[in-house]
């Protein structure tokens, strides 16, 4: 069986990671509150801080 390497497994868990977080969108004056009313935005730089910690914590497990 093919089994991937720590390189293939980081960059799935990135990926994985990556696209679990909330996007941030601008606020329309149009828009539609009762949609989507429990839907919370993450501001850009919550979600890079997020993700650089995430790869700090495979660079380490990478080099145990």
């Amino acid at each position: 069986a093919l089994r991937p390497g720590p390189l293939g497994c980081s960059l799935a868990l990135l990926l994985v990671v990556a696209t679990a977080f909330p996007t941030s969108a601008p606020v329309r004056e149009d828009f539609n509150t009762q949609a989507s009313p429990d839907r919370t935005l993450t501001p850009p730089d919550r979600n890079e801080a997020s993700i650089l910690y995430i790869l700090e914590k495979i660079m380490e497990l990478r080099k145990e």
